[in-house]
């Protein structure tokens, strides 16, 4: 009894085994994988009407996960860091239509993106692939501007958000499951429209320094270099 009970779970094993092997063959170019990438290039934030212009360079890194169409083709959500962007710029100080001294102002930024996006990836060679991608979504960019005038601390915390799009290019070398992405990617991102307020006390009056909506505009441009691990 005990001996047609094993060999029967031995030929149940041997179809499930079976069956399962042939489902993963059929679809080895299919499936799940996560991923890593990080980034280093320059970008650029503007708004024309404040006159606001900054370079700087930048790194980011970010962690993926999506899912393989077929060989040539992938989708997948992300979430991307992008490093402090510092920038000292001077600000008139106008009291009754008079400027009457210009401060140093310290701003620091920094940016966190949720993006969609879309690869193409036809094969090369053995081991290599190409990579067209576009991907689209949403930024969210920090501000903290800081200064220190006679004596007094004003700061102007602030917040933009907006639609990023973007396009990458390189190249995927294929490990096994591992696969080694590099390339570049060049992306913008346009933030909404916010009203920016800057005041500080002198002598319990109250001065207003700035008082503009600004709209501005990020692109950012350079290298990156991915890891992906297919499910």
């Amino acid at each position: 009894m005990m001996m047609k009970f094993i060999n029967r779970l031995g030929i149940v094993s041997g179809l499930f085994v079976a069956v399962f092997g042939i489902n993963v063959l059929a679809n080895e170019s299919q499936g799940f994988f996560l991923g890593a990438d990080g980034g280093y290039g320059k970008t650029k934030i503007q708004q024309e009407e404040f006159d606001l212009n900054i370079k700087d360079k930048v790194s980011n890194f970010g962690l993926r996960a999506g899912y393989r169409l077929s060989p040539e083709h992938r989708a997948y959500i992300a979430y991307y860091h992008q490093s402090k962007i510092k920038d000292t710029d001077n600000i008139p100080v106008i009291v009754s239509g008079n400027v009457i001294a210009n401060i140093p102002v310290e701003s620091k930024y920094r940016a966190h993106r949720a993006v969609i996006g879309y690869d193409f990836t036809p094969k090369l060679s053995e081991n290599i692939r190409g990579v067209l991608g576009a991907y689209g979504g949403y930024s969210f960019l920090n501000v903290n501007t800081e200064s220190n005038f006679f004596g007094d601390i004003f700061s102007l915390p602030s917040a933009f958000d907006g639609l990023i799009y973007g396009a990458k290019m390189g190249f995927l070398y294929e490990l096994g499951r591992v696969e080694v992405e590099l390339g570049v990617k060049l992306e913008q991102i346009r933030y909404k429209t916010r009203d920016l307020k800057l005041s500080f006390d002198v002598g319990g009056t109250k001065t207003d320094v700035l008082n503009e909506n600004i709209k501005p505009m990020q692109t950012t441009g350079g290298m990156y270099l991915g890891f992906n691990y297919k499910f």
